[in-house]
This record gives C-alpha cells, sequence and structure tokens, in this order.
C-alpha cells in the first residue's frame, strides 16, 4: 500500500481587530436570548437545581464565659483559681513575682513624691512658694532614715570589703547609681509600698510632727498624705501584674514551656468547658494552642446563669468577600491585590490547585452570617435554618461532623479545636481574650542552651543577666568583672612555692567563664538497665587565691529554679528539650493597653530555637609546661 506524502497545516482561529473602537464591544450585547437558554437547558442547567437566593436565618447560640484558670497541671479542686479578666489572658498565664530593682524602687518613690506635689498645689490655697516649702517638707520626712515603727527607706550601700556584695560592686552602673541616692535624696518606694499594704498603717505618721505651725494646714496636709495612700496601691496594683505567690505559677522550668488549662461554666449534665494548653512557649497566645480535654473532672462546677447565655437572632446573609476574588460580571475588572490564575502548581501541589479552584469557580457559593462575639467565651451554634426567596427553610448542619471521629480525614473544620482523650469531634469555637499587641522589652534575662559533645554535657550559657536597673547586661563581661573585684580582695599566701627540678607540671582541669553553667547528664530511674537521663543543674568551683573554693551560681531567675530560702535543691531539665540546634530562653518585659486603656506590665518568657551546638573547651588530667 503506498502512502501518498503530504504536509498538514494548522490556522488558528482569532479575532482581527478593524477599528480602534471597542465601545460595541464591550457592551456584551445578546444577539439571540432564545439560543443562551437552549444552551443552558442542553447542560443541564434547568433540571431541577435549586437557584433560591439566601433572604435571612435565624441562628441559635449557646455562650459561655471563661471563669476559671490551673496553672501547670491541676490535681486537686484547690489548684483552681478565678480567672482575672480585667488583663488579657497573656498576663494571667505568664506573669511571675517581679523582683523590683534599684531603679523601680527609685521609680515608686518618685511617683509618690509627684502624686502629693500635684494634690498640695491643687488643694491647698496658698502662694506657690508657701506650697513649695509645705512640699519640700513632706517629701524630706519620707526621705529620712528613721521613719514610723523604726522604719528606714533609705538607700545604702553595702559593705564593699564583704565578699558576698561582690556582684554589686562588679556592676559599676548600679553600683554608682545607688552612690547618687544615698544620705537623704531619695527612698525605697517598694519598702514604703509594703509598709502601706499593711492593715493600720498611715503614711501620714511620716510628718505628723512637722506640719503642727497652723491647724487648717496641718488637717489639710495629712489628709492629702491619707488619701494618696489608695491612689498609690492602686496605680501600683493597676501596673504591674503579679501573682498571689511564687508557687502560682503556670512555667514549667522542666520543659522551658508554660502550661495551663482554663475553664467555662457549663450546664447540668453538659461536658466541662475546659481548655487545655501545654506546650506555650513562643509569646503569641491564640486559639491554636488549645485543646478540648474531656477527660478531667476537675470542673464541675453547678452552671451560673450570669456565665452561660443562650440567643437566638435572625441575621441577613452576606457574600463572602476576599482580596483577588473574581467579580461575579465578567465585564467587571478585578482590583488585582491577588491573581489567582497566575498560581502554577506542579503535579504534586494539590493544597494550591483546591486553593485556585475555589477561589476561581466556587468562591460565590459562599455565604457569611455575621455575628459578634465577646472575647473569652465558648460559642457553640445550635441550629441555623436559611430562608431562601421562594421561602423554603434548610436546616443546615455542621460540616464538621459532629457524630464523627475527630481525626476523621473528611472532616472540614475551620478554626476548629482537636480534642484529648474523647475521639468525638468538637464543633465549639473559642475566642481566647488575649492583647492585640503586646511590646516587648529588650531582654532582662537570656540564657542559651547548647549541647557541647566533647565534654558530654549541656550548658546553660546566661549571655544576659538583670544588671538591677530595669534592663540586662552582658553576662559574660560581668563575670570577668566579678572574678576581678574579688582577686582585688583576697590576700594572697606569700608562701613561695617548693622549687624543684620538674620541667612540666599536672593541672587537674582549666576553667571556663563563670557565666556558663553546666548541665550533666542523669538517669532518669535507679534501675540499672534504665537508659532515660534528663539533665541535672551543677556547679563548677570557683579557685581563687586567699578564698576557699564554692560553687558558682548561676545568676538568672532562669536558671535559679528550685533555690528557695537560700536552699538550692535540685533542678532537672527533659533531655529533649535541649535538641542539637540547642535552645534560647528569654525573660522580658511585656506592656500592653486593655480595651479600656488600663497598661499592663509583666515579666513574660519565650523559647526560641538556638544556633547549633558549641563547644567549652573544657578538659581535666592536663600535662602542661612548668
Amino acid at each position: 500500500m503506498a502512502t501518498t506524502p503530504g504536509i498538514i497545516t494548522w490556522n488558528r482561529l482569532e479575532p482581527r481587530p478593524r477599528t480602534e473602537d471597542f465601545d460595541r464591544t464591550l457592551r456584551a450585547e445578546v444577539r439571540d436570548a432564545l439560543w443562551m437558554m437552549t444552551r443552558q437547558w442542553q447542560f443541564g442547567e434547568f433540571q431541577a437545581e435549586d437557584t433560591g437566593s439566601a433572604i435571612f436565618s435565624k441562628v441559635n447560640i449557646k455562650k459561655s464565659k471563661l471563669d476559671k484558670i490551673v496553672m501547670g497541671i491541676a490535681e486537686t479542686t484547690d489548684d483552681i483559681d478565678d480567672l482575672t479578666t480585667n488583663i488579657p489572658l497573656e498576663a494571667n498565664v505568664e506573669k511571675e513575682i517581679i523582683e523590683f530593682d534599684f531603679l523601680m524602687r527609685l521609680e515608686m518613690s518618685r511617683y509618690w513624691e509627684r502624686l502629693v506635689s500635684k494634690r498640695i498645689k491643687k488643694e491647698i490655697p496658698l502662694p506657690a512658694v508657701a506650697q513649695q516649702i509645705i512640699i519640700d517638707i513632706v517629701i524630706d520626712e519620707f526621705r529620712k532614715t528613721d521613719g514610723p515603727d523604726g522604719l528606714n527607706l533609705n538607700f545604702t550601700l553595702p559593705d564593699n570589703a564583704d565578699p558576698s556584695n561582690s556582684a554589686f560592686y562588679s556592676n559599676p552602673e548600679l553600683w554608682h547609681a545607688t552612690a547618687a541616692h544615698t544620705d537623704g535624696r531619695a527612698f525605697d518606694g517598694y519598702e514604703f509600698y509594703l509598709w502601706l499594704s499593711e492593715i493600720g498603717n498611715d503614711p501620714a505618721a511620716f510628718i505628723a510632727a512637722e506640719v503642727s505651725a497652723d491647724p487648717v494646714i496641718e488637717t489639710s496636709v495629712l489628709t492629702i498624705i491619707t488619701s494618696a495612700k489608695s491612689q498609690f496601691i492602686d496605680w501600683f496594683n493597676r501596673n504591674y501584674a503579679q501573682p498571689n505567690s511564687s508557687s502560682n505559677s503556670a512555667w514549667n522550668s522542666s520543659q522551658l514551656e508554660y502550661q495551663f488549662s482554663i475553664g467555662a461554666m457549663h450546664s447540668v449534665g453538659d461536658l466541662p468547658n475546659v481548655l487545655v494548653s501545654d506546650e506555650y512557649y513562643h509569646g503569641s497566645l491564640d486559639w491554636y494552642a488549645f485543646d478540648f480535654d474531656k477527660e478531667t473532672d476537675l470542673f464541675l462546677d453547678v452552671a451560673d446563669p450570669d456565665l452561660i447565655e443562650e440567643a437566638s437572632f435572625t441575621v441577613i446573609p452576606a457574600p463572602v468577600k476576599f482580596t483577588g476574588m473574581p467579580n461575579p460580571r465578567w465585564w467587571e475588572m478585578e482590583d488585582r491585590k491577588v491573581d489567582l490564575g497566575d498560581v502554577n502548581p506542579s503535579t504534586s501541589d494539590t493544597a494550591k490547585i483546591i486553593f485556585s479552584e475555589f477561589g476561581l469557580i466556587y468562591s460565590n457559593d459562599w455565604m457569611i452570617f455575621p455575628h459578634t462575639v465577646e472575647a473569652g467565651t465558648i460559642c457553640e451554634i445550635q441550629e441555623i435554618v436559611v430562608t431562601d426567596c421562594f421561602g423554603q427553610r434548610t436546616l443546615v448542619e455542621s460540616a464538621n461532623g459532629t457524630d464523627g471521629v475527630d481525626d476523621d480525614w473528611n472532616r472540614w473544620s475551620f478554626f476548629g479545636l482537636s480534642s484529648t482523650g474523647d475521639a468525638t469531634a468538637d464543633t465549639r469555637l473559642f475566642i481566647p481574650p488575649v492583647a492585640e499587641q503586646v511590646f516587648e522589652s529588650a531582654p532582662v534575662e537570656e540564657v542559651n542552651f547548647i549541647r557541647d559533645e566533647m565534654a558530654n554535657m549541656v550548658w546553660g550559657i546566661e549571655k544576659t543577666i538583670p544588671n538591677g536597673l530595669g534592663g540586662g547586661i552582658n553576662g559574660y563581661e560581668t563575670a570577668l568583672k566579678h572574678v576581678d573585684f574579688l582577686q582585688l580582695l583576697a590576700i594572697p599566701d606569700d608562701t613561695p612555692p617548693t622549687d624543684n627540678e620538674a620541667v612540666i607540671k599536672y593541672k587537674v582541669s582549666n576553667t571556663v567563664p563563670e557565666n556558663w553553667i553546666p548541665f550533666i547528664p542523669a538517669k532518669l530511674e535507679e534501675t540499672p538497665d534504665s537508659r532515660q537521663i534528663q539533665l541535672q543543674r551543677g556547679a563548677l568551683p570557683r579557685y581563687i587565691e586567699g578564698f576557699p573554693a564554692e560553687r558558682i551560681r548561676p545568676r538568672t531567675n532562669l536558671l535559679k529554679a528550685n533555690f528557695l530560702d537560700g536552699i538550692w535543691s535540685p533542678y532537672f531539665i527533659h533531655e529533649d528539650e535541649v535538641p542539637r540546634a540547642g535552645a534560647i530562653v528569654k525573660r522580658t518585659w511585656q506592656r500592653t493597653r486593655t480595651e479600656d486603656g488600663t497598661v499592663v506590665t509583666w515579666m513574660g518568657r519565650r523559647k526560641t530555637t538556638g544556633r547549633g551546638e558549641g563547644s567549652s573547651n573544657l578538659s581535666f588530667d592536663n600535662i602542661e609546661d612548668k
């Protein structure tokens, strides 16, 4: 069979514009409406399709307000505390006992003096010169050495010959700042606050004997001082968020993260509304940090009508809109903020393909039912009934699968929380009462945990330690200054060493900087076959000629865990909390404003990934040249 050769060509059909006027083309004129309806019939668009538009919907919702919190892992009902609702949830969880340093104590005293001065100028009708004389007398009385009940609010310098004060004198900034405010130049505001907090103490006792020249003035000044007490205490409590005790803390020092649970009131017979967060360390608290805990029996309170609300409301549905969404009418121009048509997924990018398909095809099939929900509530939509333009009512069921399993891959869930213990899917929505924006200070403390494979241990390097002035200072430089100051106080032994003919000497071990705190592996169990270990905090010795050997202790609160009343108890860290990349833990000041404008300040902790392994060059049994 002969094959006839030929040349096959393809012609592309394309429009050929013959004019520069596109007005008629952009009109989208319909020449034959019947033909378009016929094409709709051919594609089956008239076969019993429900094309009714949603007109309005009725929603039944149940809301429960948060009112309980448990710091750490709750074991008994005694661990449950009332949730403070006038501050953000981050402050409730992260707050810890604040160690008031010199600068904070000075700030508190300055606030008290400004508070009293303003009130004297406002409430005592005297010339400005006379008012200033009274203010000077009042301020000088608080700066005196002897106060009521033997109270001494003066700043004093510690003994510079005492080695226990070497940490103070090795910090020149703190030393000079303190020296500049001694001898009646200022007073300790925090000690004054503690004295005021005791029942029966009246600050007017400081000046009762100094303003008795005029009975009218004396009465006015004493009244001002007495009433300023409540203002001062309210200012302190409003600005600094602290727990009731140091034991009431959510920070788990062994796992370097916060662990806590929060609960909301529930109706009798319902499951407790308990949310647990056991891995919070990144500083951004939101809904995804929580799981529903359906196994606990610690939150079995009787329903409180003031904390549980069931409401029904009617709302008009609105179409969903998002950036880059195609306009429903093809002759309209999109804003081009997001070009969904420019997505170039590969054959394995299923998520991109689904996302593009939703945005380009099904975006106008979604409706939104706006409803404002108060922060700090757990919401459960009990029923949604939608009425369309034909008067038909449709009960909308949850796509989350209320009767399904929590880990069922067929479930569709958005902003949904998983459950611990119970495998049943949960469709409730949680709106956490968190801060919109938190301002964070530079680290007051920073510890870098690194693995040292050559020394077979982990080091907690104190890169930043508190400087006593509200901030942090370089831990390495401070450690060198500390050793130098101790060497100045030391009395070296003048006995000359015994001479010999040896050319080498034996050295037990070398040293590392004092801001390197060791963590050595320790067995988790005492059984001989157990290989599970934890990292236990250790201590290196400090050898300075003229002083007895002593242990080098950490200077940051991050590594002072289990140090109470001057007693150092063992401190362990789980081994998996310090991977090969290491971990960095910071302690910083946090500040935010609540919805009513109130300023809240607290001390919080953060954990981030480290920068890899390191080496301390620690070695033992060395031979050196003599």
